[in-house]
Parts: C-alpha cells; structure tokens; sequence
C-alpha cells in the first residue's frame, strides 16, 4: 500500500475543470503542467497551494488555487500553513537593508539591520525545523519537549520513517529501513549553527553585563569585543556588522539545505512560496483504486 502525495506548490494560469470531473473522481487535481508528487504508504493524500494572503509573495507570474476550488468535492480537507516563511522573508529583507546601509556608509543603521537580521535568521531556523516535524505528522511526544539542537540532530532520524516509503519523480528515494543521514554536530555547518542559536539565546534571555572595574579600565572594558570561535559572530549585540548578517544567512541557507537533503529533496520546496497554505485529502488505496485515476489532465 502507497500513500500518494501531489505536491503543486507552483501553479501556472490553469485551465477550466470540468464539472463532471470533479463529481466522477472527488480526489481529482486540477490540471497542471508539472505536478510535483511523492508517495508514502497507506492513504492517497492530494495537496495544493492556495492564494497567499495578501501580505505574502509568490514567485512572479505564478497562480495560486483559491481554496473554493481545492475543496470542492470533499466533506472535510486538511489545511497545513506554513508561517515561518513570513520570517525569513523579514530576514532577507533585514540583510538587505544592512547590505543598502552599509553601502550609504551608515554604521549605526548597519548595525541595526545585521543584528536584526542575525537574530531573524536563528528564529527561522527554529521554526524550520518545527514545520518539518508537523509536517511529517511525528507523533508530538516525540519530538515537542526536545532542544532545538536535538530537533535537528534527530530530524531525519524522526520524520522519514513517518512517511513510509517515499517516491518522488525521481523515482524511490527512500523506503523504511534504509540508512538516514543526519548531521555532524562536531562539524560543519553544525558547529556555527550552534553559536548562531547562542547569539539567540543571549538575546531572549539578554543578562546585562554588570562588572566591577578600576576607574582607568572603564574604556578598555566598554571597547571590548567578544566573538563565536568558528563563525565569528558577535557575543556583544553592539558589534554586530554586515559580515555577522552574511554569516547568519550562509548558516540557515547550509542547515535547511542540509536537511533538505537528508529528506531526500522533499522539504525545501515547501518553503518557496512566503506565506503558502496547503489543502490535503485523504482516500484510501482501494477506495482511490476502484474511482479512477489518481488525478485527471
């Protein structure tokens, strides 16, 4: 038994759906040129993107379903947003505008926007990895009281059993019982993504440095700097600077393409579309078998 996943998070302009489609096969996907799919086992499950919300992008000249259309024919669908997207939008827009300000000259809005932008790109990476465990439906128990750097040690280790067997239009990558990879967590890109969630935890938990000092060492000590030993980051949030921005930005775009591959490719396309949602339903191997085709062009 497969379970059939349909992935169409990028639609072209679609063409109408016939009526009698609709009401012959319940499941039918409305018409695309390149579906993206991938199976596990047991229940058909057929998904769409709907329109993003008026605050979010979508790639240029691309069509979203509305979700009147993706639910017609079904009782009861199952609707999966994806709100990390929002944050790292905010923080390639952050590094942008560190990248303008640095180019105008401008250190204090310099600082600013990189230290924004360090600090938006350890949040997305939190959330990242959340969405890839909801997304996999891992049970919560088993993966919600974890540390964040267990959840992404853990992460392939957890989700891909969850998904069976697992084909995309490469054909099968993955079946239950064969070997997963996961990270390194004494290399990199593991290393500075550790002190990348450092510099996170030192601002949500910020601990004023109080200090006693001569009175002839009050400069020395404000002038000090302090940094992460592997990526460089800033242990003091005043010296946060473009480079630290860049750094952030190379860590989360190394961890998610990492895991990404672990997941055998099927994780990063569901980030490509800021502020997507996504309509699955449900049908049952046999059930799916006696109506029909799978889906319908």
């Amino acid at each position: 038994m497969v379970r059939h996943l349909k992935t169409l998070q990028h639609l072209p302009t679609l063409p109408p759906v016939r009526s009698d489609e609709i009401g012959r096969y319940p499941h039918t996907i409305l018409p695309s040129e390149a579906p993206r799919w991938y199976h596990a086992s047991r229940r058909s499950r057929m998904r769409w993107c709907l329109q993003a919300p008026k605050s979010g992008r979508a790639p240029q000249g691309e069509t979203k379903m509305k979700s009147g259309q993706v639910a017609s024919g079904w009782n009861r669908v199952r609707v999966s947003e994806n709100p990390a997207t929002h944050l790292v939008s905010d923080a390639a827009l952050a590094l942008k505008c560190a990248r303008s300000a640095n180019d105008r000259k401008n250190e204090e809005e310099t600082t600013r926007f990189a230290r924004i932008a360090i600090l938006l790109y350890a949040v997305s990476l939190e959330a990242f990895i959340n969405f890839v465990y909801e997304d996999s439906e891992v049970p919560a128990s088993r993966w919600r009281n974890l540390s964040l750097r267990d959840k992404w040690l853990l992460s392939a280790l957890e989700c891909l059993p969850c998904n069976g067997e697992l084909e995309t239009e490469h054909g099968v990558v993955y079946r239950p019982g064969d070997p997963i990879d996961t990270f390194d967590e004494e290399a990199e890109p593991f290393v500075s993504f550790l002190e990348l969630k450092a510099f996170r935890d030192s601002v949500v938990h910020l601990k004023p440095p109080f200090v006693m000092v001569g009175h002839d060492e009050i400069d020395l000590h404000l002038d000090r700097e302090e940094y992460y030993p592997v990526s460089g980051l800033p242990k003091l949030l005043q010296h946060s600077r473009i480079e630290h921005a860049e750094v952030a930005a190379r860590v989360y775009q190394a961890m998610t393409e990492e895991v990404d591959r672990q997941m055998k490719g099927t994780v990063l396309r569901k980030f490509e579309i800021e502020g997507g949602a996504w309509v699955e339903s449900y049908v049952d191997d046999e059930e799916d078998t006696a109506r029909g085709p799978a889906f319908s062009l």
